[in-house]
């Protein structure tokens, strides 16, 4: 097993660090009122999109800052100042740092289809399923988008483009 790793966060040096396996911890400090904080990992929130995320505080203001690239920043150089962190293994909410890599939104979205992660149920926002989307599509226009959009509990766009197959074009 590797040994853990832990750096400073940028802009946040002597409040918090990050190691490389994707935990954040709180640094031991004077509040200013005499009292003093103890360290401690920071428990992370899951985003709608599937990441962790962590709150971060200094002089009053907190912050939401994305797990990822708080690993990215502190452990992988980035010469070519690439804008996206890839999840080699496709899976958002393993932040160790073997599993991230620099790259351009190019790079990350050929990576995304590549690993068929893009559409469908795996998508981590999907409401329907692939069974919906071919019942919506052997029903309509019986039944109306507005019907099939009360049925699902989705918006009647959603709808729309399900049978006009703008989103889930995969499925036949």
């Amino acid at each position: 097993m590797a040994s853990i790793i832990r750096k400073a966060i940028k802009d946040y040096e002597g409040y918090y660090e990050v190691d490389n396996i994707g935990r954040v911890y709180s640094l031991i400090r004077n509040n200013g009122l005499g009292s003093r904080l103890t360290e401690k990992t920071l428990s992370l929130k899951e985003t709608k999109q599937g990441r962790w995320s962590a709150s971060l505080s200094k002089n009053g203001s907190t912050k939401q800052k994305l797990v990822h690239r708080l690993v990215a920043d502190a452990f992988i150089p980035n010469p070519k100042n690439k804008p996206c962190i890839n999840h080699k293994d496709g899976i958002p909410l393993n932040n160790e740092v073997s599993n991230l890599e620099w790259c351009t939104y190019k790079e990350n979205d050929t990576h995304a289809r590549k690993m068929k992660l893009y559409g469908g149920e795996k998508h981590n926002l999907a409401k329907l399923t692939e069974k919906d989307v071919r019942y919506i599509r052997e029903v309509y226009p019986e039944k109306s988008s507005w019907k099939l959009s009360k049925e699902f509990n989705v918006k009647d766009s959603t709808i729309l483009n399900v049978i006009h197959r703008r989103t889930w074009k995969h499925v036949t």
